[in-house]
């Protein structure tokens, strides 16, 4: 993995000190203006009429991580990649059929196996776990979400998230409010630090004031480092974007990833999975070529009979594991993985006075509605609109309904 990297460093902060910095560049796939400049979208018209007025070649993702922010997963899909799979064409099907044939030779001494068994029985094995995130795609932070509670009985009880800015107010709070980060707006994201802080792990952020490439890999892997040195017994969950988990040369301008350099910094031999390229991109032929002869209805992770899991889904980003997401199936509009623990629909749609369409927000009764990051949202486009809240069950919640002509409405559930 190269020669060894000296640097001199600030004396380690206290936990819960660590400098939290916002993040100034955009998601590892994109590059563009900050994220966090960006003014938190008011429904599907105005992210319609910002992609079709916007210049920047980044426009689609930008579109794609606002649609997340109001739940409409489809458009996350749709959206993502939309300049990109425009100018390209479909494989003709005799390239498909090439295609899919090295790829299934290739897994083939491979069996699945479950994605959270197998996590959970590698993370016996190291003190850190790194696993990554498409940062328009929700169903990442609700899959991390359903490994906690069996991490916190194996003694993890700190988690790093990269898109947390702001420490000192979330422990203020002690919930999700909107001025903690960015991506920690849209409802899942917010849904996983709950859980984690009802789990009483301990949060911290760890971007560094570096703008990008090597420099924001080796700030990453010191801030992270600086709460392993304080916190030696402790075991820690690193939720990070993209390309930040490879632990091996990224072999571009980063030279070693942010997992690659805190494993040099430690000594440590972080579990590393990835989510991003076994997911679904919302336009079959052009998924990761491996994802398209993987046809399981569960997410899994694939392992050899010497138990090691495949996790070099990408030519050159390789990762201890790939995690394989099967394609969604949708529930009345809305994603059939938000029906976890416990939860349930909940219809709105009728008890609406206001004008549609409309943004339906709803926030748990003990949180100031003022502050809190929702835990679910949906767009209804009228009274006749099959979307509804997935909430918890036996819980109370106030429901805040907004449009675009300013009217609100407020009612509780």
């Amino acid at each position: 993995m190269g020669g060894n990297e000296v640097r001199n460093r600030p004396s380690t902060p206290p936990i819960g000190q660590v400098p939290i910095r916002p993040c100034l560049t955009p998601p590892t796939r994109a590059s563009g203006p900050p994220p966090n400049t960006r003014s938190a979208p008011c429904s599907s018209t105005d992210i319609d009429s910002a992609f079709k007025n916007d210049s920047v070649r980044w426009k689609d993702q930008n579109a794609a991580t606002d649609y997340s922010f109001i739940g409409e997963y489809q458009k996350c899909l749709n959206f993502f990649n939309q300049i990109n799979f425009a100018s390209r064409k479909v494989p003709p099907q005799f390239q498909l059929t090439k295609e899919q044939k090295k790829s299934k030779a290739i897994l083939s001494p491979y069996k699945p196996t479950s994605a959270k068994e197998y996590i959970l029985r590698e993370a016996r094995n190291t003190r850190v776990v790194i696993i990554n995130e498409a940062h328009h795609l929700p169903l990442h932070r609700v899959f991390a979400e359903s490994l906690l509670f069996d991490l916190k009985k194996q003694g993890y009880n700190f988690i790093g998230f990269e898109g947390l800015n702001a420490l000192r107010t979330l422990l203020q709070y002690k919930y999700p409010v909107s001025s903690i980060g960015f991506y920690t707006n849209e409802a899942c994201f917010s849904n996983l630090i709950r859980t984690s802080l009802k789990l009483e792990f301990t949060p911290f952020g760890y971007e560094p004031l570096a703008h990008g490439g090597q420099e924001r890999e080796i700030g990453q892997a010191e801030n992270i480092k600086a709460v392993i040195d304080e916190n030696p017994h402790a075991k820690f969950i690193i939720y990070c974007g993209y390309s930040h988990a490879i632990e091996d040369s990224t072999h571009n301008n980063w030279g070693l990833a942010m997992a690659g350099r805190l494993k040099r910094m430690t000594g440590i031999d972080p579990l590393t999975i990835d989510q991003v390229e076994l997911t679904e991109t919302g336009t079959p032929p052009f998924d990761n070529a491996f994802r398209q002869v993987i046809d399981l209805d569960y997410s899994a992770v694939f392992v050899d009979g010497k138990g090691i899991a495949f996790g070099k889904a990408h030519d050159y980003k390789w990762y201890d594991a790939n995690v394989y997401h099967p394609t969604t199936k949708f529930i009345n509009g809305r994603p059939g993985w938000l029906y976890y623990d416990n939860k349930e629909s909940v219809n709105v749609a009728d008890k609406i006075t206001i004008a549609f369409p409309c943004l339906v927000f709803a926030y748990k009764e003990s949180e100031d509605i003022g502050q809190a990051v929702p835990v679910d949202v949906i767009e209804l486009k009228d009274k006749h609109d099959t979307k509804k809240l997935i909430l918890y069950k036996n819980s109370r919640y106030n429901i805040l309904i907004k449009n675009r002509s300013g009217e609100k409405q407020l009612f509780q559930l």
